[in-house]
């Protein structure tokens, strides 16, 4: 069990969007909301934990463990909150990301991003501008970098950087994101619409009795 523990707390904890990206890369989306919340609460207890110098490897034990003051995301909410490393902005986002971790950790039916209960708060977790390109992407992997994008804010607020600061870098990449998942959207259905007119175009050679041009093969 306590080498189970261990191994959970290896590796190092770095608080940027790509260390995400790479953590999730291969989970579905109940995994990466689990993984985000759990990777967000971390972070805050490392904050936590740095603000009180003090503290023993076996007090650190005793305050995370099960019933102890620092054992639930709540509770390291409350104490980052009093220590003033978080404000009231940063303690919503997280209350809205628990409860999305809570449900995909506990959810008795398939969930994921295109679950309109999830999708509703995520919305929730952006600004009136980001929510309505949110809204109108049909790209699931968009939901999905939107959310990443979001915790990457919180990431970076948790460990000191200004609002201003953080929502810059959070506004720059959703809204390249949505630009770039446009331009794939358009050559798809550029793609689409070509293909059909070659389908329609070998029925009437078929339909005239004239053989289908065979397609080329790319010569090496």
């Amino acid at each position: 069990m306590e080498g189970l523990g261990a191994y959970a707390k290896e590796g190092q904890l770095k608080p940027d969007i790509k260390n995400l990206l790479n953590l999730i890369a291969e989970e579905s989306d109940r995994g990466a909301v689990v993984i985000v919340g759990s990777v967000l609460e971390d972070a805050l207890l490392e904050r936590i934990i740095k603000k009180l110098p003090g503290l023993t490897p076996p007090n650190i034990k005793n305050l995370i463990r099960s019933g102890g003051l620092l054992s639930g995301f709540a509770d390291k909410m409350t104490l980052a909150k009093a220590q003033d490393l978080i404000d009231e902005d940063v303690v919503g986002i997280l209350e809205l990301i628990k409860a999305m971790r809570n449900a995909c950790a506990h959810s008795r039916l398939p969930i994921g991003f295109a679950t309109p209960a999830l999708r509703d708060v995520l919305l929730l977790l952006l600004h009136e501008e980001n929510a309505e390109e949110i809204k109108a992407s049909t790209d699931p992997l968009f939901l999905r970098f939107a959310f990443i994008v979001v915790a990457g804010y919180v990431l970076m607020r948790i460990n000191g950087l200004s609002h201003d600061v953080a929502q810059d870098f959070v506004q720059g990449l959703l809204t390249r994101a949505n630009h770039e998942t446009q331009i794939e959207l358009a050559k798809i259905a550029a793609s689409q619409e070509s293909r059909t007119k070659r389908t329609l175009k070998s029925d009437r050679s078929n339909a005239q009795g004239e053989a289908p041009t065979p397609p080329s093969i790319r010569s090496r």
